[in-house]
């Protein structure tokens, strides 16, 4: 789970040293998508999936076959990695677009 902390920690000192528009800022926002969705949501699947097989029981029964408590923190968890990650992906996007206007900028001049 704690496969995007470099990423994270390599994000906020490349901040700190002001190299926000460099090539290395942007592949570490891409390398932190990444991570994060293999990390957190993807995970969330694959493990439903494994206790549905395990129990011999469909993907939508297995996570209903659950105890409540699990399935209510499964969820709560879910949505909030959920956020969490559409906020990564539009923070790679707007850091995507400014790298691609410097150059547009520096290809004019």
């Amino acid at each position: 789970m704690q496969a995007t902390i470099p990423f994270i920690s390599l994000r906020h000192i490349l901040l700190q040293v002001e190299m926000r528009h460099t090539t290395l800022y942007i592949v570490n926002g891409l390398l932190l998508a990444v991570s994060f969705s293999i990390a957190r949501i993807y995970i969330w699947f694959h493990l439903v999936h494994t206790y549905a097989v395990y129990r011999g029981l469909p993907f939508i029964d297995g996570f209903l076959a659950l105890p409540t408590i699990c399935s209510c923190c499964t969820i709560g968890f879910f949505i909030l990695n959920s956020i969490w990650f559409v906020k990564i992906l539009l923070l790679v996007k707007r850091s995507s677009k400014e790298i691609l206007n410097l150059l547009k900028l520096s290809k004019s001049s």
